[in-house]
C-alpha cells in the first residue's frame, strides 16, 4: 500500500519537514494568482504534493501538510487560529482524499486504469476539496480576514482552485514517482522534445496574442489536444501528465497577466473558464492514455493468451450454442488430424462415435445452465482413430453476460487409459495367478495326506504301500516343480536367467525335452510323431534351458488337447536357421489370446471345468529362452477348437561343429569291488526334521553321522568327530553356512573334508558365492536321492 521507507521512523522524520518546505513554497506559488482574496487562489498547487505524499509515502506524513500550510498561511496576514484551522482543512483534505481513492477503488498510482483516473476526479478533485474549501472560506469569515456577504463567491473559488491543483499537480508526482519508471530510447527522447517544443509553442502563441473575440480564438484553443493525444499515444501517462502541466501552466500565467482568450470575460468568469479549461484538458489527457495504456494491455494479454493457446499441447475448440466449431488450435489439429480451415463452422459431433453423442447433448445442457464440466470420453481422429481425452468444458459469456458458446480443453489420456488397463489386467492375472498356485499347491497334499495314512496303516498290504511310496514320490516331484517355476517367475521378473551356453546338437535338446513331457504325453493317450532332419544341426545353447524350453511346448499342447488327441514335433533347417513346429490338436487360441499367450501369468482357459495345471509362466519363459538364444517363437491358432502351433527359430552355430562336451552329470565312480565305501558326514541344518531325515537316509546308506543344528555347535563336533563329509546348510542363525566354510577350510585337519553346500538358494550368484567360500558342490533343496548315491560313489574314487 505503501512506498517502503514510509515505514521508517528515520526517514518520516527527514521527509516531514522537507514535506512541510515543500508545501510553503507551494503556497507562496499559488498565492501569486490570488485575486479575489488574498487566501483564495485560482489553483492551489499544495493539495495536488499533499495528496500525492499521503499516496506515496502513506498517512504519516500529515504533519508536514499541517505544518507546511499553517506557516503558509499564517505569514499572509492572517490570525493563527484562522491559520490553524485552514492547516486542518487541508490536511484533512488530502486525508481523505487518499483514503477514499485507496478504499474505493484500489487505486494505483500510475494511473494506468481509467477507473484510477475517474477516481482522482470524483473523490480528490470533488469530493475531498470541498473539505478545505468549507473550512477554510469559515475560518476567514470566523476570524474577520473575509466578510460573510463574499462567502459562496469564495467557496466556489476556493474549491475550483483546490480541485485544478489537484488534477494538474498530484498526477505528474504519482505517475513519475511510481513504477513502472520511464525510460525512453533515445529516438522516444528526440520525439519528446518535438512533442514538449511544439505544445509550448503553440501554448505560447495561442495565451500571449492580443485577446480576440468570437469563433477564432475559441478555435484556436482546439490546437492543444494534438498534442495530448500525441502525447498519450506515444508517451503514455508519463508524457500526458508532463504536457498537460506545460500547457496548464502556459495558460494559467498567460491568463492572470491579461491575455490570452479567456480575459475577454469578467474577472469572475474569466477565473472560471481558465479552471474549466484547465480541468477538462488535464482529465481529457489522462482519460485518454489510461484508455489506451488499458486496451495496450488488454491487447498484450489477448496476444499472450493466444500464443498459450496456439502453444498448448491441449486441444482447444470452441464451439456455439448449436454445436458449430469456431475456434480450433494447433493442439486440437495435432489430437484429430483436421486442419482448422477445414473443421471450423463443421459441427462438433464430426469428432464424436455415435455411442457418446447423448453425453454431448447433456453436457451442453449444462453448458447452458452455466455449470461448468469435467469428465472423460472418447473422440475420433480423421483416421479413425478412437482417442481417449479428459475434457474440461465452461460456459463463454459475450459482454452482457450472456453464454453464447462453450470452450472445450481436451488432454490425450491413451496412454494413461491403456496403462491403467494393463495394471487392471496384471492384477486380475496376479489374483489368477495367485488362486493357481494355492490350487497347484493343495493338489499334491491331498495325495501325499492319504498316502501317508497308508503306509501308517496296519491292515496296508505291501502292494499298497509300495503304490503310496511311489505317489509322494511323484507328488513330492511335483512340489519341487512348481517351486521351480516360482523361482523362473522371479528370475524372468528380474532379468535374471543365466545361459550357460556350450556347442550341442538340436536333437540332444528335444530328446531331453521328450523324455520330461513322456508321463504327461502317456497319462492322455496322445499320439505324438516327431520329425528330425538326418544331418546334425549344431547350436551355440544351454542345453538344459533349451530342453526346457520344448519341454514346456510339449507339455502344453499336452495339457491343452483332449485325451486321445494328436501331438506333432517337426525340425527343419532352413537358411542359418533352424525352425522347431509343436503342433496339436487341442482347443485352440482364441484370436483375442492370441496377442497376449506369451504374457505373464496368462492362460487360454482358466475356468474350473478346465483347470489344467501349471501357473501360466511357461509360454512367457519359452519366449524369455528364445529370444535370449538370440531366436523367436511365434503362435498360431485358427481358434477355438482348431488347434494351435507354435514355431522356434533358432540361429545354427556358425563354424565347424566342435565336439560337445557330455552332459554335465556328477561323476559316479565307485570303489574298486562296487561296493560304497562308509564316510564319517556331518549334517548341520537349522532345520531339525530336514538334518534328521536327511541323516536317516545316510545311515540307511551305511555311512556314520552326525547332526548340528546351528554354526558353533558344527565347529564343536567337527573338530572331534572329523567328519570326512559335510553337509552345510547356508542360512543359519547367528553364523552363515559361509563362513563356518571358511573357517573349516583354514582348519589344517579339516581343511580337506569335502563340503557340500544344501540350501534352498538356487540362484547363479549363490553358486558363485558357494565357491568362493570353499565349497565343493552347491545342491538345492530336496535332494535327490539318486543325485545323492551318485555323489557319494564317486567319492569312493577320490578317496
Amino acid at each position: 500500500m505503501h512506498y517502503s521507507p514510509s515505514n521508517n521512523r528515520f526517514f518520516t522524520a527527514l521527509a516531514v519537514p522537507l514535506l512541510a518546505a515543500l508545501y510553503f513554497a507551494a503556497s507562496k506559488l499559488g498565492f501569486t494568482v490570488a485575486f479575489a482574496a488574498e487566501q483564495v487562489t485560482v489553483v492551489w498547487p499544495p493539495t495536488g504534493i499533499a495528496l500525492a505524499a499521503m499516496l506515496l509515502f502513506g498517512y504519516r506524513l500529515w504533519p508536514g501538510i499541517m505544518l507546511g500550510a499553517f506557516l503558509a498561511n499564517v505569514t499572509t496576514h492572517e490570525p493563527a487560529a484562522t491559520a490553524c484551522a485552514i492547516a486542518i482543512g487541508n490536511t484533512l483534505e488530502a486525508f481523505c482524499g487518499a483514503w477514499m481513492l485507496r478504499r474505493f477503488t484500489g487505486f494505483h498510482n500510475s494511473l494506468g486504469r481509467v477507473k484510477d483516473v475517474l477516481g482522482l476526479v470524483i473523490f480528490s478533485a470533488l469530493f475531498s476539496t470541498p473539505i478545505s474549501a468549507t473550512i477554510g472560506v469559515t475560518s476567514l469569515c470566523l476570524g474577520g480576514v473575509q466578510p460573510w456577504a463574499h462567502y459562496g463567491f469564495l467557496w466556489l473559488l476556493w474549491w475550483l482552485g483546490d480541485a485544478t491543483g489537484a488534477l494538474i499537480f498530484a498526477p505528474i508526482l504519482l505517475v513519475w514517482g511510481s513504477p513502472p519508471y520511464c525510460s525512453w530510447r533515445p529516438r522516444s527522447a528526440v520525439e519528446a522534445v518535438a512533442l514538449i517544443l511544439g505544445v509550448t509553442a503553440t501554448c505560447i502563441g495561442i495565451f500571449t496574442n492580443v485577446p480576440t473575440a468570437g469563433i477564432i480564438g475559441d478555435t484556436f484553443l482546439y490546437l492543444i489536444f494534438p498534442f495530448i493525444i500525441w502525447a498519450a499515444l506515444r508517451f503514455g501517462q508519463h508524457g500526458t501528465t508532463f504536457i498537460t502541466m506545460i500547457a496548464s501552466a502556459i495558460t494559467i500565467w498567460a491568463t492572470v497577466n491579461g491575455l490570452g482568450p479567456f480575459t475577454l470575460a469578467a474577472a469572475g468568469q474569466s477565473l472560471a473558464l481558465l479552471q474549466i479549461f484547465t480541468a477538462v484538458t488535464v482529465v481529457t489527457g489522462l482519460l485518454l492514455s489510461a484508455a489506451i495504456s488499458e486496451r495496450k494491455q488488454a491487447e498484450k494479454s489477448r496476444a499472450r493468451l493466444a500464443a498459450i493457446v496456439e502453444s498448448s499441447e491441449d486441444a482447444i475448440i470452441g464451439i456455439n450454442l448449436d454445436g458449430s466449431i469456431n475456434f480450433w488450435n494447433a493442439g486440437a489439429e495435432r489430437l484429430s488430424g483436421y486442419a482448422a480451415a477445414e473443421i471450423i463452422g463443421k459441427p462438433i459431433t464430426l469428432i464424436i462415435p455415435p455411442d457418446r453423442r447423448p453425453e454431448e447433448h447433456l453436457i451442453m445442457d449444462r453448458v447452458r445452465h452455466g455449470e461448468p464440466t469435467h469428465y472423460e470420453t472418447v473422440r475420433v481422429a480423421k483416421d479413425g482413430r478412437r482417442i481417449n481425452i479428459s475434457l474440461s468444458v465452461s460456459p463463454v459469456r459475450d459482454d452482457s453476460g450472456h453464454i453464447v458458446g462453450a470452450s472445450k480443453v481436451a488432454r490425450d489420456i491413451t496412454e494413461r487409459v491403456q496403462a491403467e488397463d494393463a495394471l487392471k489386467e496384471a492384477d486380475r492375472r496376479k489374483d489368477e495367478f495367485l488362486a493357481t498356485l494355492a490350487h497347484e499347491l493343495r493338489n499334491p497334499l491331498a495325495p501325499l495326506s492319504n498316502a501317508l495314512h497308508i503306509l501308517q496303516s496296519p491292515g496296508a498290504d505291501e502292494a499298497q504301500r509300495t503304490e503310496a511310496r511311489g505317489i509322494m514320490a511323484r507328488q513330492v516331484q511335483q512340489m519341487v516343480r512348481l517351486v521351480d517355476d516360482l523361482l523362473d517367475v522371479s528370475r524372468i521378473s528380474h532379468g535374471k536367467i543365466d545361459l550357460h551356453k556350450q556347442r550341442i546338437t538340436l536333437a540332444d535338446a528335444i530328446k531331453n525335452a521328450l523324455e520330461t513331457a513322456k508321463p504327461l504325453v502317456e497319462e492322455n493317450r496322445h499320439q505324438l510323431s516327431v520329425s528330425l532332419p538326418d544331418a546334425t544341426l549344431w547350436l551355440d545353447a544351454d542345453l538344459t534351458r533349451l530342453s526346457q524350453l520344448f519341454a514346456n511346448l510339449l507339455n502344453n499342447a499336452a495339457k491343452y488337447t483332449p485325451p486321445g488327441g494328436q501331438l506333432r514335433l517337426e525340425a527343419t533347417a532352413e537358411e542359418n536357421n533352424v525352425v522347431v513346429r509343436v503342433c496339436d490338436t487341442g482347443i485352440g487360441i482364441p484370436a483375442s489370446m492370441l496377442p497376449h499367450v506369451f504374457d505373464m501369468f496368462t492362460q487360454a482357459d482358466t475356468s474350473i471345468e478346465r483347470a489344467h495345471g501349471g501357473l501360466g509362466i511357461g509360454l512367457t519363459l519359452v519366449r524369455t529362452l528364445a529370444e535370449m538364444h538370440g531366436g523367436s517363437v511365434d503362435a498360431f491358432s485358427k481358434g477355438t477348437g482348431q488347434g494351435s502351433e507354435f514355431v522356434v527359430r533358432l540361429p545354427l552355430a556358425q563354424g565347424s561343429p566342435a565336439v560337445a562336451p557330455p552332459p554335465a552329470r556328477l561323476p559316479h565312480a565307485g570303489t574298486a569291488d562296487g561296493e560304497q565305501r562308509r564316510f564319517r558326514i556331518l549334517v548341520t541344518d537349522d532345520s531339525r526334521m530336514s538334518a534328521k531325515t536327511l541323516g536317516y537316509m545316510l545311515e540307511i546308506m551305511g555311512h556314520d553321522v552326525r547332526l548340528a543344528y546351528d554354526g558353533a555347535n558344527a565347529l564343536d563336533i567337527a573338530r572331534s568327530f572329523l567328519p570326512e563329509v559335510i553337509f552345510l546348510d547356508i542360512g543359519l542363525p547367528g553364523m552363515s553356512g559361509y563362513e563356518i566354510c571358511r573357517q573349516l577350510r583354514v582348519d589344517p585337519v579339516l581343511a580337506h573334508s569335502v563340503i557340500i553346500a544344501q540350501t534352498g538358494w538356487s540362484q547363479e550368484e549363490h553358486r558363485k558365492r558357494s565357491k568362493e567360500s570353499g565349497f565343493d558342490y552347491h545342491l538345492v533343496k530336496p535332494v535327490d536321492l539318486q543325485m545323492l548315491e551318485e555323489l557319494l560313489l564317486s567319492l569312493n574314487h577320490a578317496a
